[in-house]
């Protein structure tokens, strides 16, 4: 994924002085968590093919030290990206007067794997409580293809086009989102 540059390309479209201070916060920080989310998903894919290509890896490499960073990323991917939705769908639900919303109903409804990722994000964040409480949690693993986090779990792919979805959305052309 290519990165923003939101002091360039902005979202809130090509009147930015037509929005409210406040949903032109909501559109930069939506953009913002997108944009963090896919630094974070380009960081995890770069961890894992370092883990899965060392050679020393077990031997002279301890398996955590490879292991760990990538399933850190991959944590703070996915609860930036349910974020990241949560705050697409308040621009979506923003009153905006006599002008075009930012988040098209079409748009919103083809976010795939909205609740899914919610869940997974909810998972990260009590995983603490439930190691605390002696509750077995497995953590973040990456395996079959597939990201899963307690009992939830998602397909690699399907969490990409999701991301890809937000993106796209996120990268309306219009001017910077401080509406100067």
């Amino acid at each position: 994924f290519p990165s923003h540059d939101i002091t360039a390309k902005g979202f809130v479209g090509r009147h930015s002085t037509s929005y409210t201070p406040e949903i032109r916060l909501l559109a930069t920080t939506f953009v913002r968590l997108v944009d963090s989310a896919i630094f974070e998903y380009n960081l995890a894919r770069e961890a894992y093919f370092k883990y899965y290509n060392s050679t020393g890896l077990g031997a002279d490499i301890p398996i955590t030290s490879l292991l760990l960073p990538m399933l850190s990323h991959v944590e703070n991917c996915i609860s930036n990206t349910a974020r990241a939705i949560k705050l697409c769908d308040a621009v979506r639900k923003a009153k905006i007067r006599n002008t075009t919303p930012l988040v098209e109903k079409n748009d919103w409804k083809e976010i795939p794997n909205a609740q899914k990722i919610r869940d997974m994000r909810n998972d990260i964040q009590h995983m603490d409580e439930d190691l605390i409480k002696g509750k077995p949690h497995g953590g973040v693993i990456l395996g079959d293809g597939k990201f899963k986090i307690g009992l939830d779990f998602i397909e690699v792919l399907e969490f990409h086009r999701t991301i890809e979805k937000l993106h796209d959305i996120s990268s309306k052309d219009g001017p910077i989102v401080t509406g100067k």
